[in-house]
């Protein structure tokens, strides 16, 4: 605040007109410190961790944390974004070997004789060959 002055001998001033300021404690003094609000705050991203797979494709993740309000100021469930982020990627092995597969055997046919020594076969039938470096163990496709 400001107080009015008037000089008593205008010739020699006395006082000095920036001189006549007035304070009182208030929040943050020694006696009567009040801490201001702190936000809640996310921390900064984690890496991203490993794919998710080792061919194909995949996802890998990061995460980040909440430090929590203080004071008073605006909690980890109000703030805006998320804990978690998911993102694809494709290792750099392309694509997963794929194994050739055979179907079940069938069942014996019937014998190639009638009388003495005969043979009776069985077959399986390769459903899907292999692919991208898999294991090409479709060799067996009869029994006799």
């Amino acid at each position: 605040r400001n107080r009015e002055f008037e000089e008593i001998d205008e010739a020699t001033p006395v006082c000095d007109p920036d001189d006549h300021q007035e304070s009182s404690h208030c929040a943050g003094d020694e006696d009567n410190f009040v801490s201001c609000p702190v936000d809640a705050q996310w921390t900064r991203w984690s890496e991203f961790g490993r794919c998710s797979v080792s061919c194909n494709n995949g996802t890998y993740t990061r995460v980040r944390t909440c430090t929590e309000q203080r004071f008073g100021g605006t909690p980890c469930d109000q703030l805006a974004g998320v804990r978690k982020e998911v993102a694809n990627c494709s290792p750099s092995y392309g694509r997963c070997p794929e194994d050739c597969a055979l179907s079940q055997w069938t069942t014996w046919g019937t014998c190639n004789r009638n009388c003495g020594h005969g043979v009776k076969k069985r077959t399986k039938h390769v459903i899907k060959h292999s692919k991208y470096g898999g294991k090409d163990d479709c060799k067996q496709l009869e029994d006799s």
